[in-house]
Formats: C-alpha cells, sequence, structure tokens
C-alpha cells in the first residue's frame, strides 16, 4: 500500500505526530486554550473537552496513542486532571451543603 496515507486530513494531522519531542510542564491556564488540530473534536479546546463524558473518553483514548506528540499528550494529561479537581471540588462542595442542611434540620 506504498503511497497511501493511513490517516485522512479529517481524522488527524501530522503535525500532531512526532518522533521525539521535549515537553515542559503544561499548566490548566495554557492547556484551556489548547485545541484539537485533527479528528472528531477538531478545533475543540480542552476546556470545552472536558465538559461531557464522551469527550473526556476520546481524550482517554488519544492519549493511549503512541505516535501522539507529548506535548499534545502532556495537555490532555492537564486537562483530563483539572477536570478530577474540578469534580472533586464540587462533590466536597456537595457535601459540605449536605452536612449544612442535616444540621438546620437537626436545630429545629
Amino acid at each position: 500500500m506504498e503511497g497511501k496515507e493511513l490517516y485522512t486530513q479529517d481524522s488527524c494531522s501530522e503535525s500532531d505526530f512526532s518522533e521525539a519531542e521535549f515537553a515542559l510542564p503544561v499548566l490548566w491556564e495554557d492547556a484551556k486554550n489548547f485545541k484539537l488540530a485533527f479528528g472528531k473534536y477538531k478545533g475543540r479546546n480542552l476546556d470545552d473537552m472536558i465538559k461531557t463524558g464522551r469527550r473526556r473518553n476520546y481524550l482517554r483514548y488519544l492519549t493511549k496513542w503512541d505516535e501522539l506528540r507529548p506535548s499534545t499528550k502532556q495537555n490532555i494529561d492537564c486537562a483530563l486532571q483539572e477536570y478530577s479537581i474540578q469534580k472533586e471540588k464540587h462533590v466536597k462542595l456537595l457535601k459540605q451543603k449536605d452536612e449544612k442542611k442535616k444540621n438546620s434540620t437537626r436545630k429545629k
């Protein structure tokens, strides 16, 4: 199959793949604006991608690709980590509200 491309332009871009690349640590402030340059969600930023379970699953799927650039993987990992942090904060807040509600009903 010489001469045929393995991936179509819609599914990926060779600019997102590299043999080797040095990647620096990524902060959420930078990663949230990182846009996917290929695939089903091409053009979407990671802040948007972590909002639904389906999109988070897609990001997890991408991180398993051996060919994915380290910098792309780091941005995705940062986004998934940020989601976990946000979820943990949300759960903690719900528990605090529930505890306050229980305490206010006990006082009555």
